[in-house]
């Protein structure tokens, strides 16, 4: 999950798959700055999701 997570952040940054992503972003509605949002985002869940210090009771 987090290597899905790393790479498709790294490709939303680079904007490396720019056709069908801007299609589908467009199709549904958003902006197209979107995909740098969404794929900063998901860099940023790596270390989150990575790290042990805080854990959270589970569900």
């Amino acid at each position: 999950m987090v290597l899905f997570l790393l790479f498709d952040g790294i490709g939303g940054v680079t904007h490396r798959h720019r056709q069908t992503g801007v299609a589908l972003i467009k199709h549904l509605g958003y902006p197209v700055y979107f995909l740098s949002i969404a794929g900063i985002a998901k860099l940023l869940s790596v270390p989150a999701i990575q790290q042990s210090k805080y854990i959270t009771s589970g569900e």
